[in-house]
C-alpha cells in the first residue's frame, strides 16, 4: 500500500472514530428502527416495557399516530411511553412520511403483511328465535384475549341464503374475556332457517373462524361449549353459554338419584336380612327350650 492509500485510509478511520464519538450512547441506524404499526410481535417485543401480551395488544390497537398514542395501551403510561422514546427503538410512521407511488389495483393490499390477533371466536347464534326473524336474529363473539382486539375492517361473511357480509366499522373493539351481540338489524346478515354457514375474517382475507349448522331449532340458540355446539332453550346473549353446565348438573342428579336408590334398597334388603335371621335365632331357641321340656316331663312319667 502506498502512501496516500495509507494517508486516506486513516482519514477515514479518524472520520469514522470521530462521527462515532459524537454520537449519543442510544443511536440506532434507521434501518433498526421498528414501527409501531407494521411490526410483528416478535420485533415489537425488543422495545422497552412491550412483552408478549403488550405485542399483541399494540397489534389490535393500530394504527398509532405518535409514540405518545402508546398510552392507550394497558399499563403503559407516559413516564413508560419516555422510556420508549429514549431507547430510540420505537418510531411511527405517520412522525417521518415518505412520499410513495400510487398504488397500482393489482398490488396487493397494506393489510396483506399486517398482523392481527387471533382469539375471536363465534359463540353463540340464533337462527330461528321465537318473533320475526329480522328483528330478534342475532351473532355473538367471544374475545379469549386478556385484552381488547380493533375489529375495524374484520368481517362476517354468511355463505347460503340471501349472501350477506358485513364489516366492522371503524373503532370496533371487543374487550378481553368479553361478548359483542350483532344484531340482525345491525349486521343486515338473515341467518337462514335451513341451514347456513357464517365465517370470521381479519382484514387480510384471512378465515380465523367459523360455524355451521344444519337445521335450526325454534326458539333455541346454537351455542360453543367444551364439548362442541349444541342446540339450547336456554338463550345467553353477552353471557357464559349454559349447556354444558347444564348437561353436567343433569348427569350429577342422575348419578345422585341413581344412588339414592342403591343407598335406599340395600340398607331395606340387610334390614330384612337382620329381620329374618333374628326370627329363625329366637325360634330355634323356642323349639330347643320346648323341647328340653317335653324330654324332661317323659323321663318323669317314666320313673
Amino acid at each position: 500500500m502506498n502512501n496516500l492509500s495509507r494517508g486516506v485510509a486513516l482519514f477515514i478511520f479518524l472520520v469514522g472514530a470521530g462521527v462515532t464519538s459524537v454520537l449519543p450512547a442510544n443511536f440506532i441506524l434507521a434501518s433498526e428502527k421498528i414501527d409501531i404499526n407494521t411490526a410483528p410481535p416478535e420485533e415489537l417485543i425488543k422495545i422497552v416495557h412491550i412483552g408478549e401480551t403488550r405485542a399483541l395488544e399494540l397489534i389490535s390497537l393500530r394504527p398509532f399516530s405518535s409514540l405518545d398514542d402508546l398510552t392507550r395501551i394497558k399499563g403503559i403510561g407516559a413516564s413508560r411511553v419516555e422510556d420508549i422514546k429514549k431507547q430510540g427503538l420505537a418510531w411511527v410512521n405517520a412522525e417521518e412520511p415518505v412520499e410513495n407511488e400510487p398504488q397500482q389495483a393489482d398490488e396487493p393490499a397494506e393489510d396483506e403483511d399486517r398482523y392481527y390477533p387471533g382469539g375471536i371466536v363465534f359463540s353463540e347464534i340464533l337462527p330461528s328465535p321465537e318473533g320475526p326473524d329480522e328483528e330478534n336474529e342475532w351473532i355473538e363473539l367471544y374475545n379469549k384475549n386478556i385484552f381488547r382486539v380493533n375489529l375495524s375492517g374484520w368481517q362476517i361473511k354468511d355463505e347460503k341464503g340471501k349472501t350477506k357480509t358485513y364489516a366492522f366499522p371503524e373503532e370496533a373493539f371487543i374487550e378481553g374475556n368479553q361478548y359483542l351481540i350483532l344484531p340482525r338489524t345491525v349486521s343486515g346478515i338473515t341467518l337462514n332457517n335451513e341451514g347456513d354457514n357464517l365465517n370470521l375474517l381479519q382484514p387480510n382475507g384471512q378465515t380465523i373462524d367459523s360455524v355451521s349448522y344444519e337445521k335450526a331449532e325454534r326458539g333455541k340458540s346454537f351455542n360453543l361449549t367444551g364439548e362442541g355446539w349444541f342446540w339450547n332453550e336456554e338463550l345467553t346473549p353477552g353471557e357464559t353459554n349454559s349447556v354444558a353446565l347444564k348437561e353436567e348438573t343433569a348427569e350429577a342428579a342422575l348419578q345422585e338419584k341413581a344412588t339414592a336408590e342403591i343407598s335406599q334398597k340395600f340398607p331395606v334388603k340387610e334390614e330384612s336380612e337382620r329381620s329374618r335371621n333374628f326370627s329363625a335365632g329366637l325360634i330355634a331357641l323356642l323349639l330347643a327350650f320346648f323341647s328340653g321340656i317335653m324330654i324332661l316331663m317323659i323321663k318323669r312319667k317314666a320313673t
